[in-house]
């Protein structure tokens, strides 16, 4: 385990962000922004923004969740994510804001898209089922009016598929899909070369009491995983921490971010050999930044809320969320660009209770 604590005295004073802009996603000014997300209309409606245009995603009449986002080469949004029937959850995805189900064994107890990637036309996404027994990793391959289910693990065990990245093929049903999540209690990623499961690798537990693997991004032969990381230092104010791991796909090194506070990892990107992450920091929603290796500079984006998604679009990183409204006691949906908070509509233009979970800026 490496512990990589952040730039302190003045650079980190200078990273932290006051939010300099506080609008409404209306105001906002720039390249043309994606969040997927939901809101609370009295059942929970999920839904997609362009900048401050909410389109609503059919649900047949139940509560959904939009859980992540994805563009096809035709520039279109396709978002994945769940929705109940006779009280039961189950995995789907939406394209031009209309449902198509993925497909699970019979009677699940539950079902969950929770990534979704695309190369061309095709989509990859990747979720668990659970039974009486408990959870199951998938990976969901739609090509056209095919769909295949690979499932993740074929032995006994219990575990979930939490995020995909993909490294094009020589055609997009061929692509290499790296898969994070959770086999039997352990945080690990899966390698998929097409539509055949290569191999599982385990993330390194050195020093480390537990974890748990959310997002997943690659540069070149490396991946990165990000997550929460738990450890047993008697100088923490948390046990829980953010952190991430590098992996050439065999073994791999974990770091824990901000190893004196709380935090939680829920994104990752890597762009010219920079590292950024997004979650919760020790005030609310941050990300972090890792330049060549060298030591994280955390950026606070309130002091309430939680980040979950984080994309970069001309060196400006973009991120969605949601901030805590004391005067409505609700979680309000949001992204940031830069340091500037743009809330999103909900009810009916209304802020709202809600969560942005997805971001894109195609």
């Amino acid at each position: 385990m490496n512990v990589r604590q952040p730039v302190v005295g003045v650079v980190l004073a200078l990273l932290t962000c006051c939010c300099h802009g506080d609008g409404s996603a209306a105001s906002y000014d720039g390249p043309t922004v994606y969040t997927a997300g939901y809101y609370n209309a009295g059942s929970v409606v999920p839904c997609y923004w362009k900048n401050g245009e909410r389109t609503d995603l059919d649900a047949a009449g139940a509560s959904g969740f939009a859980t992540s986002l994805a563009f096809l080469s035709s520039g279109s949004p396709v978002v994945a994510g769940y929705f109940g029937k006779g009280g039961t959850d189950l995995p789907c995805y939406w394209k031009d804001a209309a449902k198509t189900d993925l497909p699970v064994p019979p009677n699940p107890s539950a079902a969950y898209a929770l990534s979704i990637a695309a190369i061309g036309e095709v989509l990859y996404a990747a979720g668990f089922w659970s039974d009486r027994i408990g959870a199951h990793p998938v990976v969901w391959v739609v090509s056209g009016s095919q769909t295949t289910t690979l499932d993740l693990e074929s032995g006994p065990g219990l575990g979930q598929a939490l995020g995909i990245a993909l490294i094009p093929g020589a055609d997009p049903a061929s692509a290499t899909a790296y898969v994070s999540g959770q086999w039997n209690g352990k945080p690990c990623y899966w390698k998929l070369l097409g539509a055949t499961v290569q191999a599982r690798i385990d993330l390194d537990l050195a020093g480390l009491s537990g974890a748990k693997a959310s997002a997943i991004a690659t540069d070149g032969a490396t991946v990165f995983v990000a997550g929460q990381c738990e450890t047993s230092s008697g100088s923490s104010t948390s046990p829980f921490h953010a952190c991430y791991w590098t992996s050439s796909g065999v073994g791999s090194s974990s770091f824990v971010l901000d190893a004196d506070e709380f935090g939680k990892a829920n994104a990752i990107r890597v762009e010219k050999s920079t590292v950024y992450v997004a979650g919760l920091g020790p005030t609310g929603p941050a990300y972090w930044k890792i330049v060549s290796g060298g030591e994280p500079q955390r950026v606070d984006l309130g002091n309430t809320g939680e980040a979950y998604s984080l994309v970069l679009k001309d060196s400006t990183v973009y991120v969605s969320g949601s901030y805590y409204d004391d005067l409505r006691d609700a979680q309000v949906p949001c992204f940031w660009a830069g340091e500037d908070r743009y809330t999103l509509p909900s009810d009916t233009g209304r802020e709202n209770d809600g969560l942005a979970m997805a971001i894109g800026v195609p």
